[in-house]
C-alpha cells in the first residue's frame, strides 16, 4: 500500500488564508482554516514540529510592572487560552463588582464594565498582604449553582462572605467628556484630534479616585 500524498498550497494561497478582510460592513477570514478536512487533498492534521517551527514569542517591552510582546504562528484560541491562564495564576488586585450610576458614553454598561474588570491596579506588598480574600457563595436565585456548592462541601466562613474594609476596595469614576473652549471653533475649521477638542476625551486608570471604608 502506498502513503498517500498531499499537495501543499502556494505562499501566495497560505498569505491570502493568514490575513483577516477589513471589507466596507463585514470582516472576512476570521476564523482558522488549518484543521483535516477543510480543504481537500492537504494535510492539516496537528502537528508538534511543525507548531514549534511556526511559533514565534517577540518582546518588545519587559520592565518590572510592564511585558509587551507579540504571539505569532498559533491560532487565536490558544493565544487567549495563554491570556486566560496568565490572569489566572497571577494575583492581582481588580475590579469585580461595577454598580453604574450615569453612563452616557458610547459604550454599553456591560462592555464598559467588563473593560474596567480588566484593569490591574497596583498598591503595597504590605497592603496587599494585610488584605484577606474576599468569597462569594453562589447566588440565592440560582439553585443549580447552590446544588453544586453543597455538593463541593466546600464551606465558606460568613465573615469571608461579606464586603469589609479589610477584603473590599471602594473606587469611584467620575469623568465628564466635555468641550474644551476653543474645541468648537477648532472643529468648525476642520481638527480632527480628539485631544485638542475635548477635555477627557479618553479616560485612564488614574482617574478612579479611591474611597476608604470602615
Amino acid at each position: 500500500m502506498s502513503a498517500r500524498s498531499f499537495k501543499q498550497p502556494s505562499q501566495e494561497e497560505i498569505e491570502r488564508r493568514r490575513l483577516v478582510g477589513i471589507n466596507p460592513e463585514t470582516v472576512s477570514n476570521v476564523v482558522s482554516t488549518d484543521f483535516p478536512g477543510h480543504y481537500p487533498g492537504e494535510d492539516n492534521s496537528w502537528n508538534l514540529d511543525t507548531f514549534k517551527q511556526k511559533l514565534q514569542v517577540n518582546f518588545h517591552k519587559n520592565d518590572q510592572y510592564d511585558s509587551v510582546f507579540s504571539l505569532i504562528g498559533i491560532d487565536a484560541s490558544v493565544a487567549n487560552a495563554y491570556r486566560r491562564i496568565m490572569l489566572s495564576e497571577i494575583p492581582t488586585l481588580a475590579i469585580e463588582d461595577v454598580f453604574v450610576y450615569d453612563n452616557t458614553s458610547i459604550i454599553q454598561d456591560e462592555v464598559l464594565c467588563h473593560r474596567l474588570g480588566l484593569i490591574p491596579f497596583t498598591g503595597s506588598r504590605e497592603g496587599l498582604r494585610w488584605m484577606q480574600w474576599y468569597k462569594k457563595g453562589p447566588p440565592k436565585d440560582d439553585p443549580a449553582q447552590q446544588h453544586i456548592f453543597q455538593q463541593s462541601g466546600e464551606v465558606i466562613d460568613p465573615n469571608a462572605s461579606v464586603p469589609r474594609d479589610n477584603n473590599t476596595i471602594v473606587l469611584e469614576l467620575n469623568v465628564t467628556c466635555e468641550w474644551r473652549p476653543e474645541g468648537k471653533e477648532l472643529a468648525r475649521q476642520g481638527e480632527r484630534d480628539p485631544n485638542k477638542l475635548y477635555i477627557n476625551s479618553s479616560v485612564y486608570a488614574h482617574q478612579f479616585q479611591f474611597h476608604p471604608q470602615g
